[in-house]
């Protein structure tokens, strides 16, 4: 694992990197209010088999906001993405997003069909949830989120992760001194509050709402789910992958928000096998 930075919509964009370049190429999305640090976990294992490259979002971590100044967050975000790969050169790339960045995994395939040909996500209240879910999923993030950037401690931190995870010894103590670091930048809030006022105007970013629009994806899927995810309620996940024609579903028992960080393991090897083209036939839904 690497820092690189990356020029992407004239942002300079912080990247963590796996892998060496000539590997199929893969994308790593964090989630909203968190930065790519949180593949930490996985990234060196996937960095094995493919070319890997997880970037902050913009105005996340380290990454600025750039030009955005309100409205729908979520084609400025696929852009930049999209800029990213164009910066590293990649044709056909892989999408791997967690939480918000499932949601931003999917909306990139949306935009290029046939560019983005595989997609992973892990729970998603953002991809899966029905309004009323997704609006108080974005306020309690917005919320734990500033709640840090406003008390930058060690304490608030692990709070924050606390309520995501189903067992808090996961955590790894790197990712909380990272966040409190990255909550203090200043400058953070105020761009995190405005992308985060962007996202909660559900009528404003209904065409970026992909709740019911599962069946226009295109490529091969795998969902992983935390079976006690407290924001990504899995039967709405299980409805959602239903609407896919070409999908796998797995459930991990013991595990909330970010599986990734609490059997990262499991997540790693599926997520390898799937990608490298294994049938995964035991995780196909029943018809």
């Amino acid at each position: 694992m690497r820092i690189a930075y990356i020029q992407s919509s004239g942002v300079n964009t912080r990247c963590l990197t796996a892998g060496e370049p000539g590997r199929p190429p893969l994308m790593l999305i964090h989630g909203v209010g968190s930065s790519c640090d949180s593949w930490m976990k996985i990234i060196d294992g996937l960095g094995e088999h493919f070319h890997v490259v997880a970037p902050d979002l913009i105005g996340h971590g380290l990454t600025h906001i750039g030009d955005y100044s309100g409205g729908p967050p979520q084609p400025v975000m696929v852009k930049h993405l999209h800029g990213v790969a164009d910066a590293l050169g990649w044709g056909e790339f892989s999408v791997f997003g967690s939480s918000y960045g499932a949601l931003l995994s999917v909306l990139c395939h949306m935009a290029d069909k046939k560019r983005v040909t595989k997609v992973i996500m892990l729970g998603s209240a953002s991809a899966t949830m029905g309004d009323a879910e997704r609006l108080a999923s974005f306020q309690a993030a917005k919320a734990a989120a500033v709640a840090t950037m406003q008390n930058p401690t060690i304490e608030y931190a692990r709070k924050r992760m606390g309520g995501m995870v189903y067992d808090v010894s996961c955590i790894p103590e790197a990712l909380l001194y990272v966040q409190m670091n990255i909550f203090a930048r200043p400058g953070l809030a105020e761009g995190f509050e405005r992308l985060m006022d962007g996202m909660m105007d559900l009528e404003a970013t209904r065409p970026w709402t992909i709740t019911g629009r599962f069946g226009e994806i295109e490529c091969p899927l795998l969902m992983i789910w935390g079976a006690n995810d407290p924001h990504a309620k899995i039967d709405k996940a299980l409805e959602a992958a239903r609407m896919v024609s070409d999908v796998r579903f797995i459930t991990v028992e013991r595990c909330g928000h970010v599986p990734h960080l609490e059997h990262p393991v499991k997540v790693q090897e599926a997520a390898r096998r799937f990608l490298l083209g294994d049938e995964m036939a035991e995780y196909r839904l029943a018809a």
